[in-house]
């Protein structure tokens, strides 16, 4: 469960971080993964908003690979079983 979250930070940010000033993305959604939302605050608190956002910010293969279905699928698949497990342990006493 834990890179599941990080993965769908990846996929909603790094796309078009490209032109995010003054903090790059990569290392913080990378610190998600051991420290999870404390690694990921301080870019979102410090990042530029952009009120325009054209196609051309969307570029590169990494963009291609965070928006595809391939890597939406399993992350649907992750987040559908870990649901399921916390709901079926839910009566399991510890």
């Amino acid at each position: 469960s834990l890179g599941v979250l990080p993965a769908v930070y990846a996929a909603l940010l790094l796309p078009g971080a490209e032109e995010q000033r003054p903090l790059p993305a990569l290392p913080f959604v990378g610190s998600s993964i051991a420290l999870g939302y404390f690694g990921i605050a301080p870019y979102l608190v410090f990042r530029q908003p952009r009120t325009e956002v054209t196609q051309q910010s969307f570029g590169g293969l990494l963009a291609r690979v965070l928006e595809s279905r391939l890597y939406a699928a399993p992350l649907v698949a992750a987040a559908i079983a870990l649901a399921a497990r916390a709901i079926g342990s839910a009566d399991d006493p510890a």
